[in-house]
């Protein structure tokens, strides 16, 4: 009831609500710093460990469905024409497999088309990193208490934890996925898209060339290449016609060129490749080792700042709380940093094996 008080109850009620909220957003911190998924239930494709449910082990029947989602995009196929093809063959979508389990966060809903399939679930699928077996925290944020909707933060901010958990996708086949997704060769009503389509640029402005496929007006079918910055009038390039077929026979003829060079002169071939792929290791070793070199400096700087701490409570500099809170936060980098740097130690030392191999 209203009563004289009733504003100073809101403002008492308002500082609980948001004290509690910076409790519960420390303490999500804290355990996305220590390596630990924050989600309350596992990705669709894994599961709580019964004896662990901290961690997760692979569901094998939602798990077979991830994995046949990268396979079909990585043959040509989108987002929208892979949900058509799963909603067709009944198969339940991730919320409903979920809540037929008991988990999720629409398990006590009820679904008027289970099999329904939605292109933006297939693409939130093959975005996710924590299918190569990695643990990926705050990619998403809260602006307050009071908001209802989580806002996606840079990339640079996410902290990222590899080999947490059994992998259902392998990387190569990961990178491929998103690498094809980027140059939009998706199959038309003209058929299967040119398999140059995405990786052809204009050489004067740097723009991607449009594949223009169709009647050309005079009862002919036209296949051709042009500039996409000429066709949407963002620069004043010209229009740089190709067709199809002559691109197809400039590759052709030097894709033989470099064969019949390389059977005649094998040895100048192998000595060739191997300078090109050297000069090109040896920047990426540069900077694989200068990340370590920074990385290991880092991880030294965070053993002399764990001491200090250690030392300033013994004084009684610190209370236990904001030790508690300092040592973990360290801690928990430290962690990071030492996965990071065995990642850049193993990827120098793979370099070094493709030098050799080449």
């Amino acid at each position: 009831q209203e009563t004289d008080f009733t504003p100073f109850l809101n403002i008492m009620n308002e500082w609980f609500a948001r004290d509690t909220s910076k409790k519960v957003r420390a303490i999500k911190r804290a355990q996305g710093m220590a390596g630990k998924h924050t989600a309350v239930h596992p990705l669709y494709g894994y599961k709580k460990d019964p004896d662990d449910p901290e961690k997760w082990v692979i569901d094998d029947e939602a798990a077979e469905i991830v994995r046949r989602i990268f396979r079909m995009t990585i043959s040509g196929k989108g987002p929208y024409e892979i949900a058509t093809i799963l909603e067709k063959e009944h198969i339940l979508c991730p919320s409903a497999y979920l809540a037929e389990r008991g988990a999720g966060n629409r398990r006590n809903n009820e679904f008027a088309n289970p099999c329904r399939w939605w292109g933006t679930t297939v693409s939130y699928i093959l975005n996710r990193m924590e299918y190569m077996g990695h643990t990926v925290n705050f990619k998403t944020e809260k602006t307050s208490f009071r908001d209802k909707r989580r806002h996606l933060t840079p990339k640079d901010s996410w902290v990222i934890f590899e080999n947490t958990q059994e992998p259902i996708i392998d990387e190569e086949t990961f990178q491929t996925a998103q690498k094809l997704r980027k140059t939009g060769r998706r199959p038309t009503s003209l058929g299967e898209a040119n398999p140059l389509t995405g990786l052809l640029y204009c050489a004067d402005c740097g723009a991607r060339l449009y594949n223009e496929r169709g009647d050309n007006g005079k009862g002919q079918f036209r296949d051709s290449y042009a500039c996409s910055s000429y066709r949407k009038r963002t620069s004043d390039c010209t229009m740089h016609f190709i067709r199809t077929e002559v691109v197809r026979d400039l590759i052709l003829s030097a894709l033989r060129s470099i064969s019949e060079y390389a059977k005649a002169n094998r040895e100048a071939f192998e000595r060739l490749v191997m300078d090109t792929t050297s000069d090109r290791q040896s920047q990426q070793m540069k900077e694989s080792r200068k990340a370590l070199t920074d990385g290991q400096r880092r991880y030294d700087e965070l053993d002399v700042l764990i001491q200090r701490t250690y030392e300033d409570h013994v004084a009684g500099k610190l209370t236990d709380k904001r030790f508690l809170k300092l040592s973990q936060q360290y801690e928990a980098e430290q962690e990071q940093l030492e996965s990071e740097l065995k990642r850049l130690a193993a990827e120098m030392e793979t370099m070094q094996e493709q030098t050799g191999r080449v």
